[in-house]
């Protein structure tokens, strides 16, 4: 009769210690739930912030001829008078196209090069200059350029491999989304966060890895947040 009451004891104390511990790590979960609301909400005003202030600047400042001129021969992708207006001292904040930053401008054009880029970030133009959307060029390099070697350059000239637009996207869910494996694989060894959710639009809540298509990417991409995974711990 005791062994039995001992083991009823024993049955019920080993059933307080899984409740407990299921407790403590819901607990633990909804604090990490909650600290990544909070981040995103601070990531999301400070998103914000960047496209309030280029909107103003592009409706107080009017581009001049030579401002105009620069940002034609970055569409152009000519590189020869790129580098003449570059020496004549063109400020590059002001060489904006429809809400377009001259360095977004350089990287979305058809006919962009590496060396169009590289000339622009040697004279000092903002790598992290957002749109009126909140995308900065890697963003659009990620969509529109398909190229590693532009991505590579912004990389290193301090480009936010984890910035978000508006909506919570980060560079490598339009490179996921475009299947570009190159892209993926140049944002990866910069050490892009697999776990990024959006916050908003038609994305919202989804992570590189649900935007994927192609099988070489999500190979990538689940190795990539597997290693995270284990750095973690």
């Amino acid at each position: 009769m005791a062994a039995h009451e001992g083991n009823g004891r024993e049955d019920a104390g080993a059933q307080d210690d899984a409740v407990r511990e299921v407790a403590h790590a819901q607990s633990e979960q909804e604090a990490e739930r909650e600290a990544s609301a909070g981040d995103a909400h601070c990531a999301r005003r400070r998103v914000e912030r960047k496209v309030e202030a280029f909107k103003r600047r592009c409706g107080e400042v009017v581009p001049s001829s030579m401002e105009i001129d620069l940002r034609d021969a970055v569409t152009r992708g000519h590189l020869h008078d790129v580098r003449r207006l570059l020496a004549q001292g063109v400020d590059l904040d002001n060489c904006h196209l429809h809400g377009t930053p001259i360095v977004t401008l350089a990287v979305s054009t058809k006919k962009a090069t590496p060396a169009v880029v590289a000339l622009l970030l040697e004279h000092g133009a903002d790598v992290n200059a957002v749109n009126v959307y909140g995308m900065t060029a890697l963003h659009s390099v990620a969509i529109k350029n398909h190229s590693p070697a532009c991505v590579r350059l912004l990389l290193e000239a301090g480009a936010g491999v984890d910035d978000r637009d508006l909506e919570g996207r980060a560079p490598l869910h339009w490179a996921a989304w475009s299947n570009e494996e190159e892209v993926v694989r140049a944002l990866l060894a910069a050490g892009a966060d697999t776990d990024l959710r959006c916050w908003g639009g038609q994305w919202a809540g989804k992570t590189p890895l649900d935007l994927t298509t192609a099988d070489a990417v999500l190979e990538m991409l689940r190795a990539a947040t597997t290693a995270g995974d284990h750095a973690a711990t």
